[in-house]
C-alpha cells in the first residue's frame, strides 16, 4: 500500500482536477491541505483495526464529499464542487491501495462499499508496499524508497493538473481583458 505521501499527492491532484486551485495563499494552503488529507484519511482506519474496509470504499468517498458539502469546506465555490472534490481526493486513495502490493489478508480493498463487500485489487504493482514497523531501518529505508517512487509517479502529476487548471483560469482572464491583444483598441 502506498505511504501517506503518496495517498495526499492523489488527493491534491484529484481535488486540483475538479475544482481549480484557490487564489491567493491562505485559501491555497487551507484547500490543499483539506484535499492531501482527504486523500491520505481512509488509513485512520488503522486506529481502530479495519484497514481496507469501509472506510477505502466509493461509499466512504461519498460520505466524505457530504460531509465538506455540508460543512462549507473552503475547497470550492459551490457546494456542488466542494462534493465532487472531496469526493474525487478521497477516492484516490482505494485507487492507489489497489495499484500496489497487498501480502496481508484480505488481500485488496472494499472499495466497492456499500454496493458490495468484496476486496479487490488490481494486481498491477505501480505502487511499493510500505512497512508500518518504523523501529526497523531495514523498514525505513524500504519506506524511503516508496516514497520516492510515489514522488515520482504523482509530482508530475499534480503538476500537469495544476498547470491546466491554472492554464484555463489565465485563458479565461486574458480573453475577457478588454485591453488584451485581440481587443479593437490593440
Amino acid at each position: 500500500m502506498p505511504s501517506p505521501l503518496g495517498h495526499s499527492l492523489a488527493g491534491l491532484a484529484a481535488g486540483w482536477a475538479v475544482t481549480p486551485p484557490a487564489q491567493g495563499r491562505r485559501p491555497l494552503v487551507i484547500q490543499a491541505a483539506l484535499f492531501m488529507a482527504l486523500g491520505a484519511a481512509p488509513d485512520l482506519d488503522l486506529l481502530v483495526g479495519r484497514h481496507r474496509y469501509e472506510t477505502h470504499s466509493i461509499g466512504a468517498a461519498v460520505i466524505a464529499g457530504a460531509v465538506a458539502a455540508l460543512m462549507r469546506w473552503p475547497v470550492a465555490p459551490t457546494r456542488a464542487q466542494t462534493f465532487w472534490a472531496a469526493c474525487a481526493a478521497w477516492a484516490t486513495h482505494p485507487l492507489l491501495d489497489m495499484l500496489a502490493p497487498d501480502h496481508w489478508p484480505p488481500i485488496g480493498v472494499m472499495a466497492f462499499w456499500p454496493f458490495s463487500r468484496g476486496f479487490f485489487i488490481t494486481g498491477l504493482e505501480w505502487f511499493l508496499p510500505i512497512d508500518r514497523d518504523w523501529r526497523s531501518s531495514a523498514a525505513r529505508w524500504l519506506d524511503a524508497q516508496a516514497a520516492v517512487r510515489e514522488a515520482l509517479i504523482l509530482v508530475p502529476v499534480v503538476v500537469f493538473v495544476w498547470w491546466i487548471r491554472t492554464g484555463r483560469d489565465r485563458t479565461r482572464a486574458r480573453s475577457s481583458d478588454p485591453t488584451g491583444p485581440h481587443s479593437p483598441s490593440a
